[in-house]
């Protein structure tokens, strides 16, 4: 079958799938390992981790992109609503409001993630320990976490470079070919764009889930270092050893945190 011909109820049909067996997947690591505590404990001492800017462009991008997933996988899935359903005027209404929003926002978000791929190209460029990371199973096999800079390979490779850069780039410039098609694309062109749109933003939806899950419940520590932009140093020393022999080599001085400490659990 040519991707000319591949329609969206199609790619709908499997991506239900797919997404139900990687939400399965999250909840059973979680159900397995548990919440990753920061070990022994809070050292109560953080040092800067992510600028405001870096900050900003981070939370610019990541509002961006679950307002155009929520509308995209909304239309997507939409079109598997019975007849009945999708004939309402209120099932209309709010799919045309969908396509607004979606290409309205498309163009200030393809503008972010370029913004977001030049800021973090430096940290994300692979070290010599970065192969150990894998060799260690992402730090799931061994329980212990791998050596890893400011940024571990599992991000650098599976979020930076595959999530952002290559799918990210397909997703935004197939975009950009749907939302202005007067430029003599030819039919079929347009459906390999619309298929290539639709299939690259569900794989980075799958991505952007398992980076939320790790950076928010997955991981002590590592949500507020985005909000507040300072780590914990334990949890530094902990998940980026590298980089915290780096701030130690340079003469980085912590300071007192003023995060509250969470409770403990048996987890």
């Amino acid at each position: 079958m040519g991707m000319e011909n591949v329609n969206n109820e199609t790619i709908a049909g499997y991506a239900a799938i797919v997404f139900g067996l990687g939400m399965l997947v999250l909840v059973v690591i979680y159900a397995v390992r548990g919440r990753v505590r920061i070990k022994p404990v809070r050292a109560n001492m953080t040092v800067l981790r992510w600028t405001p800017f870096e900050r900003i462009v981070h939370w610019y991008v990541a509002i961006l992109f679950i307002c155009l997933a929520l509308t995209g996988l909304g239309r997507l899935f939409g079109g598997m609503a019975p007849r009945s359903i999708r004939g309402q005027e209120a099932f209309t209404t709010w799919a045309d409001i969908s396509v607004s929003i979606h290409y309205l926002l498309g163009p200030l978000f393809a503008v972010g993630v370029l913004v977001m791929i030049v800021l973090w190209m430096g940290i994300n460029i692979p070290a010599r320990y970065d192969g150990e990371y894998f060799k260690q199973g992402c730090g799931f096999a061994s329980g212990k976490h791998p050596p890893a800079g400011k940024v571990n390979a599992g991000d650098k490779l599976f979020v930076y470079w595959l999530g952002l850069v290559i799918v990210g780039t397909v997703v935004c410039a197939t975009g950009l070919m749907l939302q202005f098609p007067d430029h003599g694309q030819s039919a079929g062109t347009m459906q390999w764009a619309n298929t290539m749109h639709v299939i690259g933003g569900l794989a980075w939806s799958l991505i952007v889930f398992g980076h939320a899950y790790l950076g928010s419940i997955g991981v002590e520590g590592a949500f507020e270092t985005m909000t507040c932009g300072r780590a914990d140093v334990n949890y530094v020393k902990q998940h980026h050893d590298m980089w915290a022999e780096e701030l130690m080599q340079m003469g980085v001085t912590p300071q007192p945190s003023q995060t509250r400490e969470e409770p403990a659990d048996d987890v």
